[in-house]
């Protein structure tokens, strides 16, 4: 279990719920990029400078790590 500030923990989680979802590219959203619990799409929205992030296998693990298998689960193919 990787030491996340709530801001990150509260992404993952919607990540989990919500699936693929925009956002601006900031420290909180590279330090989950770079421990590869969550990964870009290549989609862009260049009129608000935001990427798409999608939550890997290795997101879905450090929350049921936290949590346990209470988060619903997300089909995001």
């Amino acid at each position: 279990m990787h030491k996340l500030p709530p801001t990150s923990i509260y992404r993952l989680q919607s990540l989990a719920a919500a699936g693929p979802r925009f956002y601006q590219a900031n420290a909180f959203t590279r330090r989950l990029e770079v421990l590869g619990l969550i990964d870009a799409t290549g989609q862009m929205n260049p009129r608000d400078r935001t990427a798409e992030y999608r939550i890997t296998e290795a997101g879905r693990a450090e929350l049921l790590d936290r949590y346990g298998p209470s988060l619903p689960a997300h089909d995001d193919s």
